[in-house]
């Protein structure tokens, strides 16, 4: 393995000085036998078939460290949620920290100190610490302040729901956001709003409990609003897709393409206003496929084919829905169990409702 400290050329015999150290040095088995590694070794095995071999790669003098867990994304929560690492070089008979980020970097608190960095492992009660789906966490050691790492990808501390919000180019009429969408916005507060549904499908992972609040005003796309299996609900605990409920400015239209729902659950969807265009790809409202327990409340359809299209899905409540004007079926269900159209309005539609199977 690449070492900053030494590796062994079996063409000369001789040790050659890498420009980056190999994650592998001085990351084998904790207890295992490193002895007949040359020194500097760290006191650590490397992985590898040469560790504990006399042509071993050396250990940095300088020490660093390497960040097992959450270090490519995922989620933590509850009490005891271990966060793992490996020490290298001098670091291993160090003194480290352990600091939290809510906030993608932007700031930092402290999760432990004075822990030992051979250790490897300290048992973290996150339940302490913001709700986020922006987060970080480092170790550094307090005996060489160069000695720290971050991780890589930002991951979800998840002990309860996460709100974001959604706000077009106005501020005129608007119940959930103080300030205009832009896509670059974090879409986590009321003040930094994503520009549309689809940016915060893309950006991040939704569960249960979760709500995007999507603020009054005209959202258009050049493609469907998908709703895939990486964002679902979690039992009677639904992911909620919230629109405006302030009528008298309009609320909250999606204008040209609707919005799909495909390989999920516990999807639901309030408050919502869709107008699809009338040509093949745009032409359904309101589209769920292969998907469990999804209700759909004060949603307005008008237009477009096809308003509300259900196939081999269950458990699917309309309530105080309307499909009005669609070329063919208002409501659509194929190939479903338990599909619920209860104190809603099918006016005009090619055909009012549509079963199959």
């Amino acid at each position: 393995p690449l070492s900053q400290g030494g590796r062994y050329v079996a063409s000369n015999e001789s040790f050659t000085i890498d420009g980056a150290t190999s994650d592998l040095v001085d990351s084998g088995y904790p207890s295992g036998v490193f002895t007949n590694e040359p020194l500097p070794n760290g006191k650590r095995l490397n992985i590898g078939p040469y560790g504990n071999t006399p042509v071993a790669s050396m250990t940095p003098t300088n020490g660093f460290f390497t960040l097992v867990s959450l270090n490519d994304g995922g989620r933590a929560d509850g009490t005891n949620y271990t966060l793992s690492w490996v020490a290298h070089g001098l670091a291993t008979g160090h003194l480290v920290r352990l600091e939290f980020s809510p906030d993608g970097g932007a700031s930092w608190q402290p999760i432990a100190s004075n822990r030992a960095a051979a250790g490897g492992a300290y048992l973290w009660d996150t339940t302490s610490f913001t709700n986020t789906i922006r987060a970080l966490w480092r170790i550094t050691s307090q005996s060489e302040s160069g000695a720290t790492t971050r991780s890589d990808q930002p991951f979800a501390v998840r002990n309860g729901p996460i709100n974001f919000y959604v706000n077009d180019g106005s501020k005129t009429g608007d119940v959930y956001t103080s300030e205009i969408g832009i896509a670059t916005n974090s879409g986590l507060l009321p003040s930094a709003p994503k520009a549309s549904l689809r940016q915060v499908l893309d950006a991040y992972d939704l569960e249960g409990g979760d709500t995007v609040y999507i603020d009054t005003g005209l959202y258009t796309d050049s493609v469907h609003t998908v709703i895939g299996q990486n964002d679902a609900g979690d039992g009677m605990l639904r992911m909620v897709v919230q629109g405006s409920t302030n009528e008298l400015f309009g609320g909250t239209v999606f204008q040209g393409f609707g919005i799909r729902a495909v390989d999920t659950r516990g999807v639901e969807l309030r408050n919502l206003k869709v107008f699809p265009r009338l040509t093949y790809g745009a032409d359904i409202g309101i589209d769920f496929l292969n998907a469990t327990n999804s209700v759909c409340e004060w949603v307005w359809v008008q237009g477009g084919n096809g308003g509300f299209r259900f196939r081999n899905s269950s458990l699917s409540l309309l309530r105080h829905c309307v499909a009005s004007g669609a070329r063919s079926n208002g409501l659509e269900s194929v190939q479903c169990e338990r599909t619920e159209w209860i104190s809603g309005v099918l006016w005009s539609n090619g055909v009012g409702a549509y079963l199959n199977g």
